[in-house]
């Protein structure tokens, strides 16, 4: 038995422990992703002209709704906002956009306008928060045929 006892404590005196210090150096930082780099309404692939005005089309590209993740892990508010330009003609011809709806997550339709905040958030975010937006043209029968362009640009900001 003391021949047991021997060998046990023999065993953990010769036992050497060594520590490392462990760091993470986190950075702060956002996130915004689109499921998407293109939104096109094609009438071409529509039933235009419609039977009365104003008409809708949804978006041709990309089919089905927008996809948004967001993702922020940064201390205090943040937002989130919508900016379209004018979609313009190469005759110089201009579409406002205002004519471009949206809804978000199934909501209410509104304008897009000018500029939009979309959401508005507090403090950082469990993991990527998903939103899905849709878009629409409203067509009022003044448009001139022709190929408009504009951008959608979404931003992901401190106040």
């Amino acid at each position: 038995m003391r021949r047991v006892l021997g060998v046990v404590l023999g065993l953990l005196i010769s036992v050497a422990l060594a520590q490392v210090p462990v760091e993470l150096r986190m950075p702060g930082g956002s996130a915004l992703m689109l499921s998407s780099d293109r939104l096109v309404f094609d009438l071409r692939q529509a039933a235009y002209p419609p039977a009365e005005f104003p008409a809708y089309y949804p978006a041709t590209t990309p089919e089905g709704p927008l996809e948004l993740r967001v993702f922020s892990n940064i201390d205090g508010g943040w937002f989130l906002s919508a900016t379209l330009t004018p979609l313009v003609s190469e005759s110089g011809r201009a579409i406002d956009p205002d004519r471009i709806e949206m809804r978000v997550d199934g909501g209410i339709w509104f304008p897009l306008g000018n500029a939009v905040v979309l959401f508005v958030g507090q403090g950082p975010s469990e993991a990527y928060e998903r939103y899905l937006v849709e878009l629409r043209l409203r067509l009022e029968g003044n448009e001139r045929p022709g190929f408009y362009r504009g951008n959608l640009t979404f931003t992901l900001a401190r106040p």
